[in-house]
């Protein structure tokens, strides 16, 4: 019987963690990005739905549109929205409150769900010279093919302006399927003038083909991977490929360990997830689910 019970713990954690064997509890070092004072997430939410964080609690927001608000709070202490600063646009609004490792619910909180609220994959670079061993046989292969294309002198990584990022990204698959999203994300930030923002993109004779950007905290020395993109010029090699490597080297100089790729598929989730997640778990990460989210409704007269 316990046995049999034991099987069935281990078959349902595999069919929340697809892509590995997710962790216990948050590691040690990693800090959810939302959660970095360089990250700002209001900056995800269309300005249409007139973002803005909550007081200063970090990864704390609130948007809409009347009639209908959200507020939203991440970490394992209890947020208290009823004490947070009134809004008289959004005098009642839906409460998100995002859990890392807290199980319970405490009174007058609602789950509406049993799946992990997001699962997130990354790796712990500290005290790596060599990245490629950690790879897939499939990933190193490619990588190899690419250091040979960097070598002929055809194709290369420079860094990017924003302007020459947006330009060729609008013309990617990823914009039409994500509808800019990600670029929106990245404009918000760079608006700022935020120095912990890097674009790089490949190039092959004179013309971008393929790019990522990323996002630095220098003050938990992490890395998040916040979009990228190949043209059709560049379908037929290994270009992302290279861009990881970059990403890693460039980040492995500059005193960073963590690095996050962001989010990854998980049952409940559409299909269109799946192919970047299967491309991203085969540079050796480590997955984290956070618990189902808790939600309530507020009220002010």
């Amino acid at each position: 019987m316990a046995s049999d019970t034991n099987t069935k713990n281990t078959e349902k954690k595999s069919a929340l963690c697809p892509w590995g064997t997710c962790e216990p509890k948050l590691p040690a070092g990693f800090v959810p990005r939302q959660l970095w004072p360089e990250y700002l997430p209001e900056h995800d939410i269309d300005l249409f739905l007139r973002p803005q964080p909550v007081g200063k609690v970090l990864g704390a927001m609130r948007w809409g549109r009347w009639p209908v608000y959200f507020e939203q709070y991440m970490g394992d202490t209890e947020p208290d929205p009823n004490n947070t600063e009134r809004n008289p646009h959004a005098p009642s609004r839906i409460v998100r409150w995002i859990r890392f490792d807290r199980t319970d619910i405490p009174p007058g909180w609602k789950q509406w769900s049993k799946t992990p609220y997001q699962m997130e994959g990354f790796v712990d670079i500290s005290g790596r010279d060599d990245f490629v061993p950690h790879w897939s046989r499939s990933i190193r292969t490619a990588y190899r093919h690419w250091q040979k294309l960097e070598q002929s002198g055809d194709w290369r990584i420079a860094p990017i302006d924003y302007k020459t990022f947006a330009a060729a990204y609008k013309k990617s698959s990823v914009a039409k399927r994500t509808l800019g999203a990600s670029l929106h994300s990245t404009a918000q930030k760079l608006e700022r003038g935020s120095p912990d923002m890097q674009l790089w993109g490949v190039i092959h004779k004179d013309k971008v083909v393929a790019s990522m950007s990323v996002l630095n905290s220098p003050t938990h020395h992490s890395s998040y991977y916040t979009a990228g993109f190949i043209l059709p010029e560049a379908e037929e090699v290994p270009a992302m490929v290279g861009l990881m490597h970059h990403w890693h080297q460039a980040s492995a100089a500059a005193g960073i360990t963590h690095l996050h790729f962001g989010l990854f598929w998980h049952k409940g989730q559409s299909s269109a997830w799946k192919g970047f997640s299967a491309f991203k778990r085969k540079f050796g990460l480590t997955y984290v689910a956070y618990q189902p989210a808790l939600y309530r409704l507020v009220r002010h007269n």
